[in-house]
């Protein structure tokens, strides 16, 4: 078969030129086999299913073409916690709590309305009982240091040990462990190993604005350190012997949180006896835990240690250390610390937690299928648990339901600012997240690049965010925008697209306002989804910005509709298998607090966004068009797709070696004896060998 090329050139929003050119091989590696959701390229928006609300027959919902709903799990606003009356758990769309039965007949009759009824509808499914199993929390900080560039893991470290990390063959299958002893520690009780990298983990304070069970300061933590000592020294003349003593400390660095003793004789098991192999949990005979209640600590954004020598007095000061004793040699493997959640699922044998994901996977595991379970806002720490989740829905449906979540930065949040890159990479988080947790969707949450400042309105400042004075709009002091010429309009808006991403690149870059701190997120993003899809071979979903928000100290600009257009645009020609739209309702408390959707508080459509355009006429349009160009965006291998930015040099001389193209040149409205003004990114001087044809000036004309 001979290869051919097929080209979609988008002219976005000028002077932005993405180029995506598609050339099928003869030999390609197998595919994986497609999922049941995949035939179809994705239209939704998020919060958009509302049974219960003020269009309860989706009337509305049909108009607009999506053919993926979602609605998020909730607080409880009465305070209502059936179950755990201390702690807040999530309720369901039904409005059923964390502990209640599966809804099973409410669930399939949602199911069966939306895809029957309303487009071949299917979820973005969004339940209590997988969210609260997909946070439990689970780290493994082993007992040496390592730095940036030589383990995947080398954030999971301490930065001190005091004694020998060497290879333990007999007992720990050759994996080094930190060996302590009088020869090689000195004699007398010591800390042997102290100061853990990633100690932000645990200081995640939650106690309001929802989601307050995804924090650390409502759960119960259990601290396992994976130790041995000589089998010869656990005997019951030193049965009351200490072996050393674990140290739990609060974000300051002074206060203790947690101190335990770890005695010869917590090492014998049930049956009284210790064979000298590795243990992380002891029998402690009633006599005290490894507990402890509670965070260690309000600051846990960018605000670990790190690698370095002292600490940072700004920084996270929590740790987790070993005193040793002195009295007999001590192999340690790791410190492993655990929520509750953690504790009880990894074990893979809880009862109650293996009943709650076999119900919720049996439940939607017949046709229409849902397209996958879902959760947001994850941190590093909760991968381990949405990876035993995802495997056991995997195995439960026989692979025709997955588990996914939003590519966000909390993947990175427990890494000091300076740092954070290092594993922001899609290298990185190919091998950190999705070969770890199975899953087969990439999801792009939250590239939203049309930010905005405080509005005076509130307090705050000028608004650096800009429209095209052409709107002929009067901004007030409650505007989160502010008017500027073309010109000024179409260079900010090109920095906030495809600029350097500095946010997530540059190690030394200080966090300031929105504007810097977003700027170029929206490239990176996009391009980070293309590389994953085209690495993993599955297919990615972009969330797009299509609100106005300002609310919790977040600041989002309702998006132009020409702003809509372009990065809708965008995300299909990096290769996107679906956009799904952030979100759908409006909540309006007062003027310094609301969000803006597509309909209007009472249910009903947005027929004007703030600028006075065509809100919901544009979105089914927009809809429309995706439709009509579903089948052939489908049809296209990402791994066999090349998207570039004509206008970067780089990137354009890596689209002539890639593709079949010499040159590209565009035009722009011009004015007579020449209708059309050649605009050469290259320069002033038309390529080498490039004709302008009669034909083509024929079309300028």
């Amino acid at each position: 078969m001979k290869n051919k090329l097929y080209i979609i050139a988008f002219v976005l929003l000028t002077p932005i030129l993405v180029l995506n050119f598609y050339i099928p091989q003869e030999e390609t590696k197998p595919t994986s086999p497609p999922l049941p959701y995949t035939d179809k390229f994705l239209i939704g928006c998020m919060h958009s299913y509302n049974p219960y609300g003020t269009d309860p027959n989706n009337t509305y919902y049909n108009e607009t073409g999506f053919n993926t709903t979602h609605k998020y799990i909730q607080d409880d606003v009465l305070g209502n916690y059936p179950g755990d009356p201390d702690r807040h758990t999530p309720i369901g769309f039904t409005g059923e709590h964390l502990f209640d039965a599966v809804p099973v007949t409410d669930i399939r009759n949602a199911l069966d309305d939306m895809y029957n009824n309303h487009n071949q509808t299917r979820f973005i499914w969004q339940r209590p009982k997988i969210e609260w199993l997909a946070f439990g929390q689970s780290s493994i900080y082993q007992a040496e240091k390592k730095l940036p560039g030589t383990d995947p893991y080398w954030f999971y470290t301490f930065n001190n040990f005091t004694g020998e990390v060497k290879p333990d063959i007999q007992f720990n299958e050759g994996r080094d462990a930190l060996y302590v002893s009088e020869l090689v520690s000195g004699p007398g009780t010591k800390i042997v190993l102290e100061r853990l990298m990633a100690n932000s983990e645990q200081c995640r304070k939650m106690t309001s604005g929802g989601n307050e069970w995804c924090g650390d300061s409502e759960c119960d933590w259990y601290v396992k350190p994976r130790i041995r000592i000589p089998q010869s020294f656990v005997i019951p003349a030193n049965y009351e012997t200490p072996v050393c003593r674990i140290l739990v400390y609060e974000q300051d660095g002074f206060t203790i949180k947690k101190q335990t003793t770890i005695k010869a004789k917590y090492f014998l098991d049930q049956n009284g006896s210790y064979n000298g192999h590795y243990i992380e949990e002891y029998n402690f005979f009633g006599e005290t835990d490894l507990k402890f209640h509670g965070d260690l600590g309000d600051s846990w954004i960018y605000n670990a240690r790190g690698v370095s020598d002292s600490d940072h007095p700004l920084a996270t000061h929590a740790d987790f250390k070993i005193e040793w004793s002195g009295n007999c040699e001590m192999w340690i493997d790791y410190i492993k610390v655990e929520n509750d959640v953690a504790d009880r699922l990894l074990k893979g044998n809880d009862q109650e937690f293996e009943r709650w994901i076999t119900e919720e996977a049996n439940a939607v595991n017949v046709p229409p299928y849902v397209f996958n379970f879902y959760t947001e806002l994850f941190e590093f720490n909760n991968i381990p648990c949405m990876a035993y989740v995802n495997k056991k829905i995997d195995s439960i449906t026989g692979g025709k339901i997955n588990f996914m979540a939003d590519q966000l930065t909390q993947f990175n949040h427990h890494m000091p600012w300076g740092l954070r890159h290092t594993i922001n990479t899609p290298e990185m988080i190919e091998e950190l997240f999705f070969e770890r947790t199975e899953m087969r969707q990439i999801y792009l949450g939250d590239p939203y690049p049309i930010t905005a400042d405080t509005p005076s309105y509130c307090g705050g400042n000028s608004q650096y965010s800009l429209i095209p004075e052409t709107f002929n709009l009067n901004p007030s002091t409650s505007d989160l925008y502010q008017e500027a010429d073309p010109i000024t309009y179409d260079r900010w808006l090109q920095g906030q697209m495809d600029t350097t991403c500095e946010a997530y690149e540059s190690p030394d870059y200080t966090a300031g306002r929105n504007d810097p701190h977003i700027a170029g997120v929206y490239q990176f993003l996009m391009k980070r989804g293309n590389a994953l899809s085209k690495s993993l071979n599955i297919p990615f979903v972009a969330m797009l910005q299509a609100h106005q928000w300002y609310s919790g100290g977040e600041i989002d600009r309702e998006p132009t509709n020409e702003e809509l257009n372009m990065m809708t645009n965008m995300a299909v020609s990096y290769g996107a298998k679906g956009i799904i739209y952030w979100w759908y309702p409006s909540v309006i408390t007062n003027a310094c607090d609301y969000t803006l959707g597509f309909t209007n508080p009472n249910g009903t459509p947005r027929a004007l966004n703030v600028y006075g355009q065509l809100k919901w006429d544009t979105l089914k349009r927009i809809n429309q068009r995706l439709e009509d160009w579903g089948p052939t965006l489908m049809s296209f291998d990402n791994r066999q797709t090349s998207s570039y930015i004509y206008r970067f040099s780089t990137e354009r001389n890596l689209m002539y070696q890639n593709s079949y193209f010499y040159d590209i040149y565009t035009y722009k409205p011009g004015t007579a004896p020449y209708p059309c003004v050649e605009d050469y990114p290259e320069g002033d001087v038309p390529p080498v060998n490039t004709i302008v044809s009669a034909e083509m000036k024929d079309i300028c004309r």
